[in-house]
C-alpha cells in the first residue's frame, strides 16, 4: 500500500516524506519516488503490533 499522490506532496513540502527525485528545479520538475526510498520511509513509521503509536 503507498500513500497517495497529494499526501506525499504535503510531507515533501513538510520535509517528512521519502527520498524523491526531481527532474529538473522549480514548479516545472516533475517529482519521482523510487519504491525502495518509500519502501524504507514507510517501513520507519511502521509500528509493532500491541504498541501504541508515540
Amino acid at each position: 500500500m503507498f500513500p497517495n499522490t497529494q499526501a506525499l506532496a504535503e510531507r515533501r513540502w513538510r520535509g517528512t516524506g521519502p527520498d524523491y527525485v526531481k527532474t529538473k528545479p522549480g514548479r516545472s520538475g516533475r517529482v519521482f519516488y523510487r519504491e525502495s526510498a518509500v519502501e524504507r520511509w514507510l517501513d520507519a513509521l511502521t509500528v509493532p503490533g500491541g504498541r501504541i503509536a508515540a
